[in-house]
């Protein structure tokens, strides 16, 4: 196994792009599940009724036959243990098994919804606005500096909200897409929006498995493991149109941007041009999502530890003036970025913002109104096991651990570089997101960035220490080809595993909360009330009465 990718750059490049597009197919593939079994509401219930009392006829049959003599009640009552047993157990293949009796249903079934809706309730608040872009050219009639005007919320007055490009690019995407087919609707259209997104992401991803100096193989293998992440594929499945997918795209973006910049600190003239990139990202990022100062944070924390260490242990005094100018220009330039495209006060109302928001995401607090944020589940904390599992599982979380624990220990038994600026600002990433995801559920997303930019480092680090003892203990050509073999055996068996098991999990990841029935109440309610109507309602349904009845709401999940 090469650990360098081929020293020609039509060939280095070529390469990178043969694991790209094979990751984001295997990747996709598994995410067009909800497309590849969209079912209606009325086979789902039917399915899962039939599922369920083909379960408890078979398990009927083998409570009579392995215990004739209990009584009646004590048969039901083990029956009912039973059954609640298998469903608990086997929760994924009993999914899986109602999404496959659906679907046969839903074959002779010819006015059913020729494709999924939409998942969760955000999916619904951004459908709205990508809406008013497709009627009106832009995402609201009123929009100032960094807040637009949505005459829908908090009904009468409406309200000034956050601009989000979210929307922009998923009409983009239907743009795309109907430019192939012209009666595509609009729905269906942004519902690909998140496979776009998940592609994306794993440019980045590949650029710093490049920039470890990861062999193809390992790349590809990593790469797999990354877009198997349950959290991931759960926020990137077909028809999820909410924002999470920004959240793995632009971190792993300003890091790749942050690490160039460190390799490169010597050379001043492209130090400016990276601390640039960055800085454009994060004003990027802002626009995206409200936490974007906890990346920033991050970068400045780990900048001052890398010019500490640089300066004073490793004695280079030399590159500490760059060092403080990359990251200086880093802070000082996202300022001017969100200055010259909003005005210089919206910088500090970003940051204010953003610093609330994620402040208040960590610090959930009663109060005499409920809090909305306790109010949401994936803001409550999760069990070890729920977390890591969502996080990538434990051999993704320890292979992860052990790319910054040997790396670090290399670096600090040599003194020498070992990608230590790097690992510098993974591990201050990876301990706080690690603090972040045990504290809430939502967090995990962030968590595994960290994780996932490591596991590459992890892989190549355990392949350096099993090739040493090879080489030690085996030093025969032979015995190479023979170890190599088994290394790639063993590398593909587990990867192709990790996709199988993630695709048969991807039912209980869905999260379908809109269907039929909620469609024809909503469509009751745009063709029989007046359209300045005014609905009394609470979070998800107000979403769901934006985008699908076109009506104000007085409150939503906004």
């Amino acid at each position: 196994m090469n650990f360098n990718f081929p020293e020609t750059p039509n060939k280095k490049w070529m390469t990178f792009f043969i694991i790209w597009a094979l990751a984001s197919t295997i990747g996709v593939h598994v995410r067009l599940y909800p497309l590849f079994y969209n079912t209606s509401y009325e086979a789902s219930e039917r399915a899962s009724m039939m599922v369920l009392t083909n379960l408890r006829k078979t398990i009927i049959q083998q409570v009579e036959q392995n215990h004739p003599n209990l009584s009646p009640i004590e048969k039901q009552k083990l029956l009912n243990n039973e059954v609640n047993k298998v469903i608990h157990e086997q929760n994924v293949k009993v999914r899986q098994t109602v999404d496959q009796v659906a679907k046969t249903l839903d074959q002779t079934n010819p006015v059913r919804q020729p494709y999924p809706y939409l998942q969760e309730s955000d999916s619904y608040y951004y459908f709205d606005l990508t809406e008013n872009i497709a009627h009106n050219g832009k995402i609201s009639d009123q929009i100032q500096g960094s807040k637009f005007f949505d005459w829908k919320m908090l009904a009468p007055l409406g309200y000034w909200q956050p601009l989000n490009l979210h929307p922009y690019v998923g009409y983009l995407v239907y743009q795309f897409l109907a430019s192939l087919n012209p009666d595509i609707p609009l729905m269906f259209g942004v519902s690909f929006t998140a496979l776009f997104l998940t592609a994306l992401c794993v440019l980045p991803f590949l650029l710093i498995c490049f920039h470890w100096r990861c062999s193809p193989f390992i790349s590809l293998v990593s790469a797999v493991f990354f877009l198997m992440i349950p959290i991931f594929i759960k926020r990137s499945t077909f028809a999820w149109y909410d924002d999470d997918s920004y959240n793995i795209l632009f971190p792993l973006t300003i890091l790749w941007i942050t690490f160039m910049g460190l390799q490169h600190r010597q050379n001043f003239k492209f130090l400016l041009r990276w601390a640039a990139l960055g800085c454009v990202a994060i004003s990027l990022y802002a626009l995206f999502w409200h936490g974007w100062v906890f990346i920033l944070s991050i970068l400045m924390v780990s900048g001052f530890l890398i010019v500490l260490w640089n300066h004073w242990i490793l004695k280079r005094k030399d590159e500490t003036k760059n060092l403080l100018i990359f990251f200086g220009l880093i802070g000082l330039g996202t300022l001017v970025c969100i200055s010259l495209a909003f005005g210089p006060s919206q910088f500090f109302i970003f940051f204010k913002e953003g610093w609330t928001a994620l402040n208040d995401f960590l610090n959930p607090k009663l109060s005499l109104w409920p809090d909305l944020y306790i109010a949401v589940g994936e803001l409550l904390p999760a069990p070890f096991h729920t977390t890591v599992h969502l996080g990538g599982g434990f051999f993704f979380v320890i292979v992860a651990l052990l790319g910054l624990g040997i790396t670090l220990g290399r670096s600090f038994k040599s003194k020498g570089n070992h990608y230590l600026p790097e690992v510098i600002i993974a591990g201050t990433f990876l301990f706080f997101t690690t603090l972040m995801a045990w504290g809430a559920q939502r967090f995990i997303l962030l968590w595994i960035v960290s994780l996932s930019i490591l596991f590459p480092l992890g892989l190549k680090s355990l392949w350096e220490i099993l090739e040493n003892y090879r080489q030690k203990a085996y030093p025969s050509a032979v015995m190479k080809k023979i170890f190599s073999s088994a290394a790639i055996l063993i590398a593909l068996g587990l990867m192709i595993v990790r996709v199988h098991a993630s695709y048969v999990e991807v039912p209980s990841l869905l999260n379908r909360i809109y269907n039929d029935v909620w469609d024809k109440a909503f469509n009751q309610i745009k063709q029989k009330t007046p359209p300045d109507s005014i609905v009394n309602t609470w979070w998800p349904p107000g979403h769901f009465i934006k985008a699908m009845a076109d009506r104000r709401v007085t409150f939503d999940g906004a």
